[in-house]
C-alpha cells in the first residue's frame, strides 16, 4: 500500500504523517509492505498545513515569497527578517513594521512588510547656490522647501533670481524676492534655480564715468591759450624771441558717448575673456534647458502652457546672452589690436 508523501489543495497542504492501527502510529513511510495473517484495520493520517504569502506594501519594495506552517504552528514575523533600506533608483523604501505581531496559523494568510516610500530631491542651482531645507530624501507626498543664498549678487553685473522650476515634482509656491520655492514630492524630483543677468549698476558707472569724462575735458578745454606762445631760447649770451607760426587752432575732438558695449576704457583684456568664458557657458546651459524642455515635451511631462511659458524664457535669455557675448568679442578685439600696437 502507498500514499503520497503531501497532497496540495489550494492554499492547503496535507503532509502524510503515517499508518496507524488501533490508534497507535504502525509505520511512518507512505509505502507499507505487510503480510496478512490475521485481521488488521490501518489508517493513513495527515496533517495540515496552510500557506502563508510574505509580501511587501508597497508591493515594488520586495518580491512575495510562500511558505508553509503547520496547523496551529506560531508564527512571529519579526523572525523572518526585513531588509531595512530597499533602493531602486532614485526612490528608496524605509521598512517601518509588520502588519501583524505573533499568531497562531489557523488558516491561509498573508503578512506584509511595510515601508515608508521616499524620493530623492536634487537642485540645480545654476549660478547661484541652493539646497532642500528637508534633507536630500524625504517622503513621498511631502512639501519641502527649496531655497537659494541670495536672490542677488555679483558687480556691476548681477545675477538675479528668476524663479524656479520642478521636474518630476510640482512647484506649490515661490517667491522669488526672498529667494524660496515649496515643491511638492509625488516622486524623484530636480529643481532648477533660474537666473538672470541685470547690466543696470553696470549702465550706471557706466554713465557716470563718462560724465566724469566729459567734465574733465571741458575743464582742460578752457585752459587751452588762445594767444600765441613766447618762446625764449638761450644759448650762451645770445637771447632771442621766436614767435611760433600763426595756423589755426586745430579743434580737438568731440566727446563721443558710447554705450555699454564700448567698455574698453573700464575693462582689462583679462577682464574682458574671464567675463566672455562665464556669459558662453552660461549661453551653453541655457542651450541644455532647452534641450531638456524639447525631451519632457515629446514624453507628455508637461503641459503645452507650461512648455511654451519656459520655451519663451529661455530664448529670450539666450538671446540677451548671445548680445552680450558679440559686445564682448568685439571689446576684446580692440584690446587686442591695442596690445598689439608698437
Amino acid at each position: 500500500m502507498s500514499e503520497p508523501s503531501e497532497r496540495v489543495e489550494g492554499d492547503v497542504k496535507y503532509v502524510f504523517a503515517g499508518w496507524y492501527s488501533g490508534g497507535s502510529l504502525y509505520s511512518g513511510s507512505s509505502e507499507l509492505s505487510l503480510t496478512v495473517d490475521r485481521p488488521v484495520s490501518l489508517e493513513s493520517r495527515w496533517e495540515k498545513w496552510y500557506k502563508v504569502v510574505i509580501a511587501c506594501k508597497p508591493s515594488a519594495a520586495c518580491a512575495s515569497e510562500e511558505l508553509w506552517f503547520k496547523e496551529g504552528a506560531t508564527l512571529d514575523p519579526a523572525s523572518l527578517g526585513a531588509e531595512k533600506v530597499v533602493y531602486s533608483g532614485e526612490t528608496r523604501y524605509v521598512f517601518q513594521s509588520w502588519s501583524s505581531g505573533p499568531l497562531s496559523v489557523v488558516s491561509p494568510t498573508t503578512l506584509y512588510r511595510e515601508y515608508k516610500v521616499q524620493h530623492r530631491v536634487r537642485v540645480e542651482p545654476g549660478e547661484g547656490r541652493a539646497w532642500v531645507e528637508e534633507g536630500e530624501w524625504v517622503d513621498e507626498g511631502t512639501v519641502v522647501t527649496v531655497r537659494a543664498e541670495s536672490s542677488r549678487f555679483g558687480f556691476p553685473v548681477q545675477t538675479v533670481l528668476e524663479g524656479f522650476y520642478a521636474e518630476g515634482g510640482s512647484i506649490v509656491e515661490q517667491s522669488v524676492s526672498a529667494g524660496w520655492a515649496r515643491v511638492r514630492v509625488d516622486a524623484p524630483t530636480v529643481v532648477y534655480v533660474l537666473w538672470r543677468e541685470d547690466y543696470t549698476l553696470l549702465y550706471a558707472f557706466l554713465g557716470l564715468f563718462i560724465a566724469a569724462a566729459g567734465c574733465v575735458f571741458l575743464v582742460a578745454r578752457k585752459r587751452l591759450p588762445t594767444a600765441a606762445e613766447k618762446v625764449e631760447v638761450k644759448a650762451e649770451t645770445v637771447e632771442m624771441e621766436v614767435k611760433p607760426e600763426e595756423k589755426p587752432v586745430t579743434p580737438l575732438p568731440e566727446v563721443k558717448i558710447v554705450g555699454p558695449s564700448e567698455e574698453i576704457q573700464v575693462m582689462s583684456l583679462e577682464e574682458v575673456e574671464n567675463e566672455l568664458k562665464r556669459v558662453e557657458e552660461e549661453a551653453e546651459r541655457h542651450r541644455e534647458y532647452l534641450r531638456r524642455l524639447e525631451t519632457m515635451k515629446a514624453e507628455g511631462r508637461l503641459s503645452e502652457a507650461t512648455y511654451e511659458q519656459l520655451r519663451r524664457e529661455y530664448i529670450n535669455k539666450l538671446e540677451m546672452l548671445e548680445t552680450r557675448i558679440r559686445e564682448l568679442k568685439y571689446i576684446e578685439g580692440k584690446l587686442r589690436d591695442r596690445v598689439e600696437q608698437p
